[in-house]
């Protein structure tokens, strides 16, 4: 009855929802004249189920630079918090005072919002996968760095450092999700 009609109109919906994506991923890769099936070249059906091959293949590898960016951008916010939640530990260890840790906080931010009117233009003229690759692995550094420091002075260069590498994650995720991801799915 009712349930198998609704399910059949759920299907064609589905089903009318993907090929329109697909035509349109299609149209967005390589142009109108390949989504039309054709072009004057005279190239078949063949090069559509090819493209089509292609389109699950850039699907599985949407999905896993979404993954990559959920990671990186999770402990980029880590390594922040992290900080903070040390305090009590590290003002008893290093004797710091309350002024000593504020001008650390104070270093970290400075370098991280002169980071943010940097790096975006620095990751334009590198490209985005070796702009935020550098990123990474300067802010994984930097934040390795911490272990090896005892003074304040090596606390507040690894701070900067870090204020400064961690800066890059921002622009350079919202630019490999504008290169990666058709408008329609960025929200998602």
């Amino acid at each position: 009855g009712s349930d198998g009609a609704s399910r059949e109109a759920a299907t064609i919906s589905s089903t009318d929802l993907s090929e329109s994506f697909d035509c349109e991923f299609e149209k967005r890769l390589h142009g109108d004249r390949i989504a039309r099936g054709s072009d004057r070249g005279g190239n078949s059906g063949t090069d559509i189920a090819a493209l089509r091959g292609r389109f699950t293949e850039t699907r599985e590898l949407y999905r896993e630079v979404c993954a990559l960016l959920f990671f990186a951008t999770t402990i980029n916010y880590l390594d922040r918090q992290v900080f903070g939640i040390l305090k009590p530990i590290l003002e008893n260890q290093f004797g710091w005072s309350e002024k000593q840790y504020s001008y650390l906080v104070i270093l970290f931010q400075a370098a991280y919002a002169f980071g943010l009117l940097t790096v975006g233009g620095i990751v334009d003229k590198v490209g985005t996968k070796i702009g935020y690759g550098l990123c990474v692995i300067l802010w994984s550094i930097a934040a390795a760095a911490h272990a090896f420091v005892s003074s304040f002075g090596g606390f507040a260069t690894v701070r900067g450092l870090l204020g400064f590498a961690e800066s890059g994650n921002f622009p350079s995720a919202v630019k490999a999700v504008s290169e990666w991801f058709p408008k329609g799915e960025r929200a998602l």
